[in-house]
């Protein structure tokens, strides 16, 4: 979801198991009698944000919930996985699923809609699991070597997203599942994390055996540490800069109930802090 200045909810994003990527939107407000028009349509017939598909034109269904951030001067970077594990057969299937970076440019022109791969910036995986590419890239319409955002393609064979993303700090971390060959195995899967706007890795890929990955949790770690481990001196102007340590934290199932717990690599995140601004006040 996506919140305004008062802090209500104003958009909200969801996908289906067809890859269709919708927007709802209720900015006018948030009721009943809107839901009808919340929903982009070409004459009468809906139309979703972006359409995900694989390099084989399949649909890659959606099972989780997106995450939304901040994206450019405007608009917002809507981060997405793909797969499903819901279903007997799920366990078995091993189409190609991808992590998508896709910025709503909140325009209501119907060209901006139905966003596809063809679109999207493509990154990869090397060897030590960092992502490939550029560090940056324009952002445009998605023609003439601008792009609607991001995205990743799995490495491997039945590799999905099927637990929510979570996203704080710049960044967001995602969980994959690979689902064991047979009854007497785990299971198995990555954490990593993203970049949301370029969609570069903020800590490289990391391949568990463990089982099971749960929802990742991005929690600080450098809370306790004093001003000058954190802080960067101030400008004259009495702005500085501070640098937050994160990391995504998840868990597994275990052996016998008991969890193992699962963590990522530190991100250090650069965010502005310290006054923003000055007034004189005169004769004080």
């Amino acid at each position: 979801m996506a919140y305004d200045l008062q802090g209500n909810a104003i958009l909200f994003y969801a996908g289906d198991t067809q890859g269709n990527l919708w927007k709802f939107d209720f900015q006018n407000g948030l009721s009943a009698s809107m839901a009808s028009s919340a929903v982009k349509t070409s004459g009468s017939t809906p139309v979703p944000m972006a359409i995900l598909k694989d390099s084989s034109n399949r649909m890659q269904p959606i099972t989780t919930v997106p995450a939304v951030a901040p994206g450019l001067s405007n608009g917002f970077m809507v981060i997405v996985g793909t797969g499903k594990f819901m279903e007997s057969g799920d366990g078995t299937t091993t189409e190609d699923n991808a992590i998508y970076g896709i910025w709503d440019n909140l325009t209501n022109v119907i060209g901006d809609w139905q966003i596809t791969r063809s679109k999207l910036y493509s990154r990869g995986f090397d060897a030590t699991g960092q992502t490939t590419g550029a560090a940056t890239f324009a952002f445009g319409t998605g023609s003439s070597g601008t792009y609607r955002g991001w995205y990743i393609d799995l490495p491997l064979g039945g590799e999905r997203v099927a637990v929510d993303p979570d996203s704080r700090f710049g960044y967001t971390a995602v969980n994959s599942l690979v689902p064991p060959s047979d009854c007497a195995s785990k299971g198995s899967g990555a954490t990593m994390s993203f970049g949301n706007l370029y969609g570069s890795s903020q800590s490289a890929r990391n391949y568990q055996t463990v089982g099971y990955l749960s929802r990742p949790r991005i929690v600080q770690t450098d809370m306790s540490l004093p001003d000058e481990y954190s802080y960067a001196p101030r400008t004259p102007t009495g702005r500085r800069d501070m640098t937050i340590s994160s990391k995504p934290i998840s868990t597994t199932g275990g052996e016998a109930g008991a969890p193992t717990v699962i963590q990522g690599n530190t991100v250090a995140t650069k965010v502005p802090a310290g006054r923003v601004g000055w007034r004189e006040v005169k004769n004080f």
